[in-house]
Order: C-alpha cells, then structure tokens, then sequence
C-alpha cells in the first residue's frame, strides 16, 4: 500500500508513484477514486474533481462527487497514474491537499481529496452572479440581451471599469454607460471573420451613430445606462457563498462525466456551433465550425483525434451547423449570405446563395438559423425547401436544393426597429412541415405558413426579453430561451396555447439555445453568462445543472444529443477577441442523484 501526503495550493499532482505503480494496469483501463472531505471531515457534495495529463484521450476528464463525497474515474486509458494531476472545483470551498493514495487489490488507486469551506466567493462566481441584484424588469432584460450576447457580464473587463466608477454620482455614472455604449458601437462591428476586410477609420461615424446599424437602439441605450448606473457594483470583492446558493439548481451528478478536446489555435476563434455524425461504420464525430477563422474541426471523441479542414475562400462567417437525414450537414455562412452542404464521406462542399446579398457584396443579407426538426436534424417542407433567417434583412428565405432556386418572404416588423434590429434569428419545424416557427430578439415568436406562404400567429413579448434558438419535440411544442428574461417559454402549436413560462435559477444566465433530447424528455441549454449547462425535465419541471470545467470565456450556444448513447455534445463558442476556452465537450450524464445546494441558503 502506498500514502503520499501531499500540500499543493494549485493543481494537485500524483506526480511519481513508487515504481510498483507503473504498469498496473496493463489493459491500459485505469480506475481511480476516492473522497472529497472538508477540514471536519465532512462530505463535500457536488464537487467537480478534473484530471488532465498525458494520453488521456481528452484533454481534460472530470467527474463530480455524490452525496457521501465519493467520486470516480472509471476506464481511464492508461497504464498508470505517473504525470496525472487533480483540480476539485466548486463554490465555497477551496482545494487543500491530496492524500492517501493507495493502490488497490484490483489495480485501481484510491486518491482522497480534501478542501476548505470560506465564505467570500467573490472570486469563484460565475459573471451571472453579479446581475442577480438588478430588479427584474424590462431594463435588466435589455442590459442582458445587448450585453450578454456577445460577452459574458460583468467580465473582468467590465468589473475592472465598473469598480472605476465608486467616486462617482449616480448621474456621472449614467453618462459613463451612454460613453460605453457609443463606444461599443464601433467595438462590435470591429469584430470580423477572415477574409471580410473593413476599415473602420474611413467608416463615417454617423454609420455606427445609425440605429439602423445597429442590434441595439438609442432607446435601449436610454434604457440600459440609468440601470446600470444605478445598480452595478462598483466593488467586486466580496460575495457570500450563501447569496450564491439562491442562484443554483439541483446538480445531477451520479457517473456523470464530462471530456474536454483542444481544438487548435490561433486563440482568436469561435468555434460557433458543433454538431455530430455518424459515417458508415457507426463512428461518430464531432464537427464545429469557426466563425472567426475560415476552417471546420472534426473531433473523433473515441480517440480525441482532432482534424482541420479549411472552408473555401468564398465563404465568411460560418455560423450554424445542422445534420439532415442523410448523412450530410448543413452551414450557415451569415457574412457572406450562403448555405452550404458538407459531405463526410467526400470533404465537399456545395453551396448555394441566399438570394439576399451578404455584407462581402456590400448587401445585409446575415443569413443565420434553419428551421429545424424536433430530432435537431434539418427541416424540409412539402415542396422539397428548407427555411432560414435572413437576420440583416428580416425576411425568411426558401431554398430548394434540388433547383437551387430561392424565394423570400417579409417577417413581421418589430415596433421601431429598422430590419436589422429587429434581430431574426432562430426556427423550427413542425413534423408535418406545413409550418415554420422563428423568433426575433426584439420580442416576437411567430409562425409562417409553407403552403399558403403566409404569416400566421405573431405571439409578442417585451422588449428586451430576447427570444433566440428554441426547439421543438414530436408533439410539436415549442420550447424557446428568453436570454433577457432568462426563462424557458413552452408552447403547444397545434393547441395555440402558452403551456407555461418557467424562470431559471440563475435568471442572469443568458440562456442562448435550447435542445430536445427525446430519450429524457429533457430540453438542454446553452448557456452564456454562468459556466454551467442545465437540464429542464419536462415531466417534473425541474432544472439540474451541470457546471463545466472552463471558467470564464465559457459561452456555450447549440446542443446536439447523439441519439444512440444520449450523450451531449457542444463547443465552447467566445467572442474571439475575449480569448475564451476553444474545446469541444462531450458530457456522457449519469442517473440523477439530486444534491440541491439550495439547501444551505434556505
């Protein structure tokens, strides 16, 4: 038997075991567990326990502890523990030491792991965090929507320039967000994919003046800036970790694991979406697409195998990635206004214009979403055409693959926006294909008739509420994301009935895209503002979260559910120039035991 104390601040390493350790496994199916304890020697539950090293096949694999504290990695592939490291992670306790490794009758080795309890979680919270003192209404909904949708808010960034503002008058202060926002401006138009070369310093400032321009108006700004000024901290160092309990949903945990891949630099990338295939032998890949950077991964889970395949030059702004039926699968690529159809098997690509221009023909076309199905694959209506949003535009567009021809059709106008503020954005499809589904983040989500080509229910939610990607089940009811309001809104189509509105934990969460999972009947969410994903089972109503590995950057946007095992797939997608964790994420969830850390802050 063998024990190493060991005291590390950092990461805890089994750096090297006596000799007998290496080689003690030699199927190369290694098991390692243990218990996490406080320094009374209590259970800590819920705890996320990370290991990372040499020939793991990821880059990083983590587990969480149960009820009793126990954790375990089970069929790791290696021979032996030599160069592996631990992190523990989870709010209101911090990593102490490592002690007590043994090596097990059964070749296993047995690691305890201790932490200490503190109260000030300042630096462990999520951006989300720090948003839930804001009064819930309309301002606070557009603070998120216009903030949070592109970076998570308060970043360090933001901390960093808010605690700036403590001396100042409340009216200053006001001023100073109004700055920000003109300054903002000009910011996010000066983030642009390769191949798509603006000059801002010949661009006349009434451009970036125009609300026109713009996914945020002058009367957000008037809305925003009082709120802010009013409401954001200015001192960011200290949060009770009992104030955060109140934000937290039950963690489903028991034999849940999740694997984290590297995808290649350069740093500056957004791998926006990721999807899954499977090719002829049933192996399945994961494939995401880099809006900033003209390239597409492809991600062997099995392996942690990862490939680059560059995207032709013609194409900027790869955005949305969807499966069909078939085998193949389908981008968005919003800059330059096209869709096109990857083949696996080929690498080939084939695409198609949208008939609107996009911004590297000097038009607005910003083609963005498909209609899709209630299994995420790629909707086709009666006539052989598939659906997309035309963001910039505020029109749907048909294509037909068959016959490459496309039509477009007007989405309803949202008050006082100009086209492209009114933000379209996402859609489904119901079984029968007779009708499409999209929102608009200024406040609509409405249905548009495939046969009588016409618009049929526009249902209307305050301004800032954020409608973005929603999904649809079998029995087609919808299921959408209020980024703003940070809720889910559930609706039955064919009853043309509002099932319910369910308000998130943490309502700061930013809630990008949801995804049906038929095998749970489970709706997963993206989630840009809190370093987590949750889970809303439908039968019980109830949302579990899982928290992820990565910090802060940590934005994540569409889901896919591989169908034959149930595990979830995603990427990290950050804005590029924030830097945040580029990985795809494989999460394989285990049977739920319910550890609700709300507990303690009753």
């Amino acid at each position: 038997m063998i024990k190493l104390k060991v005291n590390v601040p950092g990461l805890l390493r089994i750096a090297v075991l006596a000799a007998s350790c290496v080689g003690v496994n030699t199927a190369n199916a290694l098991d390692i567990s243990g218990q996490l304890t406080d320094e009374q020697g209590g259970a800590v539950s819920g705890a996320m326990v990370t290991l990372n090293g040499e020939n793991l096949g990821a880059s990083t694999v983590s587990v969480f502890t149960d009820s009793a504290g126990r954790y375990r990695f089970k069929d790791l592939p290696v021979s032996n523990a030599q160069g592996l490291k631990f992190k523990t992670k989870v709010i209101g306790y911090e990593q102490l030491k490592v002690s007590a490794i043994e090596q097990g009758a059964d070749k296993s080795l047995v690691a305890d792991l201790f932490m200490r309890r503190i109260d000030n979680v300042a630096h462990q919270v999520p951006p989300s965090a720090w948003m839930a003192h804001f009064p819930n209404e309309r301002a606070t909904y557009a603070v998120m929507l216009n903030c949070a949708q592109c970076h998570q808010y308060p970043h360090s960034t933001v901390k960093d320039y808010a605690s700036k503002l403590a001396d100042l008058s409340i009216d200053q202060r006001e001023q100073v967000w109004r700055d920000i926002f003109r300054f903002m401006r000009v910011k996010a138009v000066g983030i642009m994919p390769e191949g798509l070369n603006i000059d801002l310093a010949t661009v006349p400032i009434e451009v970036f003046n125009d609300d026109a321009n713009n996914g945020f108006s002058h009367g957000d700004e008037d809305t925003m800036a009082p709120i802010l000024a009013a409401h954001m901290k200015t001192d960011f160092s200290h949060f009770a970790a009992q104030d955060y309990d109140k934000l937290r949903a039950p963690l489903a945990n028991i034999d849940t694991q999740i694997r984290e891949f590297q995808l290649p630099p350069p740093a500056a990338a957004m791998f926006h979406d990721s999807n899954i295939h499977r090719d002829g032998a049933g192996r399945l890949s994961v494939w995401s697409v880099d809006w900033i950077n003209r390239r597409m991964a492809r991600t062997f889970p099995d392996t942690g195998q990862v490939k680059i395949f560059a995207l032709p030059k013609d194409i900027i702004g790869a955005h949305t990635l969807v499966p069909d039926t078939k085998g193949k699968l389908w981008a968005t690529f919003q800059v330059s206004g096209q869709i096109g159809r990857f083949d696996p098997a080929t690498e080939k690509w084939q695409l198609w214009n949208t008939g609107n221009r996009g911004w590297t023909q000097g038009g607005a076309g910003l083609v963005h979403s498909f209609a899709n199905t209630a299994k995420f694959n790629l909707g086709f209506d009666g006539k052989g055409r598939l659906w997309a949003s035309l963001g910039g535009v505020n029109k749907l567009v048909a294509l037909n693959p068959d016959t490459g021809s496309t039509e477009t059709f007007a989405a309803p106008p949202t008050e006082g926006d100009s086209a492209f503020s009114s933000g379209l954005y996402g859609g489904v499809m119901t079984a029968d294909g007779k009708h499409v589904w999209f929102t608009q983040l200024q406040g609509h989500l409405f249905s548009f008739n495939t046969e009588t080509e016409q618009i049929e229910t526009v249902i209307s939610f305050p301004r800032g509420s954020g409608p973005r990607r929603l999904a649809i089940d079998k029995n087609d009811v919808i299921y959408m994301p209020l980024f703003g309001a940070g809720e889910l809104y559930v609706y039955d189509t064919k009853a043309k009935k509002e099932i319910g509105r369910f308000p998130l934990p943490d309502r700061a969460a930013a809630p990008y895209a949801v995804t049906w999972d038929p095998g749970r009947n489970a709706v997963w969410f993206g989630s840009g503002n809190s370093n987590l994903i949750y889970r809303f089972d439908v039968d019980t109503k109830r949302f579990m979260e899982y928290p992820l590995p990565a910090g802060e950057g940590t934005i994540v946007r569409a889901i896919a559910i591989d169908d034959q095992t149930g595990k979830v797939y995603f990427s990290y997608a950050p804005v590029a120039e924030l830097n945040g964790p580029n990985m795809v994420v494989e999460i394989t969830p285990g049977e739920p035991e319910i550890i609700d850390k709300t507990a303690s802050a009753q």
